[in-house]
């Protein structure tokens, strides 16, 4: 209710009134009964038979329009003026607020009048639920067609009927049609998801208009959500077809779900289809750790894959909303290996013989290749040869293998290479060269020169009258004088029973090497004449002083050199420079020091030399600390190399 008041223009003891009440509200016709009353009030002022024109507007509506002649004759009265109702329609949200309005006069301006009076205001009017709001439970589903959604609506009438629509997408439809229900049951149909290609979920929108007989009184909505998943809306992978594709297992007669690890070479074609309307983004196919993208062809997937190391193969097939789905297929898978050579032997059972044994050993893959057994051969090829010999057939054992050959017709002189092949039955081969040295000499004797195994130890150029030459002397002691027609020779005499000072240990061939002055540093060596039990035994003058005969071991581990560098040294000329070395530790006996390098350091002296005035080491112990003395024929500063040849154990 509201009351709205205006007083007169000429006696203020006049006051006009309207009251504004809501009396009923109809849900149904979203209506509004509003009464009215307009009235007089007087306080110290009346009048009689005067004409008073009044009037009241609600709502635009002008529900009140009179005049006549009136009397307010009682002070402090209120006389009414009107009254009434009036039916006002709200606004489709059921909202609704009206103006109200009222006038009222007399016609002449005397004092005791009222004159001119008026009054207006709005009034707010109760709202009335209209349109029902739709609400949708669960809010998201998979839309199978089996899949149900449940929309509720908050009705205000049960009167009130509902249409109720759907969007989704370019789709829309009508799920039922002013249903008397609160609620109902919507399976969405799986052709929705043509709405959501490559996407994984979508949002519609429900609408539900809400009708009062056959008005409609208004409209809301609310949204849903269609989803789908690899389930419902992943490909479909078809069964993959293999084709074996290696030449080298062509004649293997390899089954559709075999596959050898390596040499297998598989060509695969798959189908698969989309669904729901998505598109085909990729296709691919794993085998151990290695992924190849299957090419689309004729309808069909194809890729050619090899290197295998697994027997199991996974097809990944993803759409165009992201969706993946895989399928597995298992071969069986035949571990195969590629055949390796470990090692061959190739020795000479005799050191001056013409015979030579191979003796390769290796590994290879001992199982099935399809229908047969993998096997393993080998073959070998001199350097000197043209073609490959076919070697014995292997002893197998599990995955190992070996054989033995023995080759025949080489010449003990000669080094020879040999190229040696293994293949398996799947064509795959491995290769080794292996070498044979050529036998060894233990001394070489020449004109000019001397070595031990390939060390030379002797190089002069001698008198003509002097090489190395035989001798049938038997002296009767073994340290010979000084030959001038000699010097830088070799003479050989024999150690008899004649021999009976100095003399080796017992009977035997002597080497006499004679130092290139006759300084006295001469050396020799003795050689047993009983082939039954061979030795050698050495000894070597210190200036002009025989040491005692050392014996050497026939089987010392061969010749070494070992370097000393020693800088930048000062050697005098007169007494010489001793310069300090440790022998090695594995030396048996010392073949004795020479001078690598002797390049002067500053004061170049042309003709300078630098000499090995005394070696201790002959004779010295292994490990020994010892003094090389050296002179030379310009004293100054040298950059110096030593090298010490030896016998090593």
């Amino acid at each position: 209710m509201a009351t709205f008041t205006g007083n007169g223009s000429h006696n203020s003891s006049y006051t006009l009134e309207l009251i504004v009440t809501e009396k009923s509200t109809s849900v149904e016709n979203n209506t509004s009964e509003v009464s009215w009353s307009l009235n007089l009030k007087t306080t110290s002022a009346t009048f009689g038979q005067w004409n008073l024109s009044r009037s009241v507007t609600i709502n635009g509506t002008k529900v009140l329009d009179t005049s006549g002649n009136y009397n307010a004759l009682s002070y402090n009265t209120t006389y009414n003026l009107g009254s009434g109702t009036i039916t006002v329609t709200h606004s489709d949200d059921g909202s609704k607020s009206i103006s109200c309005s009222a006038s009222a006069s007399t016609p002449t301006s005397a004092s005791y009048l009222p004159g001119s009076m008026s009054c207006s205001g709005t009034l707010t009017l109760t709202t009335i639920a209209r349109a029902s709001q739709p609400s949708v439970s669960p809010s998201s589903v998979i839309p199978t067609g089996s899949n149900t959604i449940t929309i509720n609506t908050n009705r205000k009438s049960s009167s009130f009927t509902h249409t109720i629509k759907y969007t989704f997408g370019s789709a829309t439809g009508t799920i039922t049609t002013k249903t008397t229900n609160a609620s109902v049951n919507w399976n969405p149909a799986r052709s929705l998801l043509a709405q959501i290609p490559n996407a994984q979920s979508g949002t519609g929108t429900i609408t539900c208009e809400t009708y009062s007989g056959s008005t409609k009184i208004g409209t809301k909505t609310c949204s849903f959500t269609l989803t789908t998943d690899a389930t419902t809306s992943g490909a479909t992978i078809g069964t993959p077809t293999f084709t074996e594709k290696s030449s080298v297992l062509s004649s293997k007669a390899i089954a559709a779900d075999e596959t050898v690890r390596y040499l297998s070479k598989k060509q695969i074609t798959l189908t698969v289809t989309a669904k729901d309307s998505a598109t085909i983004k990729s296709v691919t196919v794993k085998n151990g750790t290695q992924s190849v993208t299957m090419s689309l062809s004729s309808g069909s997937y194809t890729a050619t894959i090899e290197n295998m190391t697994s027997g199991t193969y996974t097809f990944t097939v993803t759409d165009s909303r992201g969706i993946s789905v895989s399928s597995t297929v298992t071969h069986t898978f035949r571990q195969y290996t590629y055949p390796t050579i470990l090692s061959c032997g190739f020795t000479r059972p005799s050191a001056t013989g013409s015979t030579a044994t191979l003796t390769p050993r290796g590994t290879f893959y001992n199982g099935a290749v399809g229908t047969t057994t993998n096997a393993i051969t080998w073959k070998f090829k001199l350097n000197t040869a043209t073609s490959y010999t076919t070697g014995a057939t292997p002893t197998k054992s599990g995955s190992n293998w070996n054989s033995t050959r023995t080759l025949s017709g080489l010449n003990y002189k000669l080094a020879y290479s040999c190229e040696i092949v293994a293949t398996d039955s799947c064509s795959q081969s491995v290769s080794l060269t292996v070498n044979l040295a050529a036998a060894q000499y233990a001394l070489w004797l020449g004109k000019n020169t001397a070595k031990i195994k390939d060390y030379l130890i002797v190089e002069r150029v001698v008198k003509a009258a002097c090489g190395v030459f035989a001798s049938v002397m038997r002296p009767t002691d073994a340290n010979l004088a000084q030959d001038d027609d000699c010097l830088g020779g070799i003479q050989h005499y024999l150690a008899t029973a004649s021999m009976t000072e100095n003399k080796p240990k017992t009977n035997a061939h002597i080497l006499h090497l004679r130092w290139d002055t006759t300084s006295g540093y001469d050396t020799q060596l003795a050689f047993s004449n009983n082939g039954n039990s061979p030795w050698i035994q050495m000894r070597g003058q210190y200036e002009g002083d025989w040491k005692a005969w050392t014996s050497v071991p026939v089987g010392y581990s061969g010749v070494k050199v070992k370097e000393y560098s020693k800088g930048q040294i000062s050697i005098a000329t007169s007494n010489g420079t001793n310069v300090a070395v440790t022998l090695p530790s594995d030396m048996k006996t010392s073949l004795g020091f020479r001078i690598k390098e002797a390049w002067p350091v500053s004061n170049w002296s042309n003709g300078a030399i630098v000499t090995i005035a005394e070696d201790p080491s002959f004779g010295a112990t292994a490990g020994a600390s010892i003094n090389v003395r050296l002179t030379t024929t310009s004293a100054q500063k040298y950059a110096l190399t030593l090298e010490l040849v030896y016998l090593a154990v």
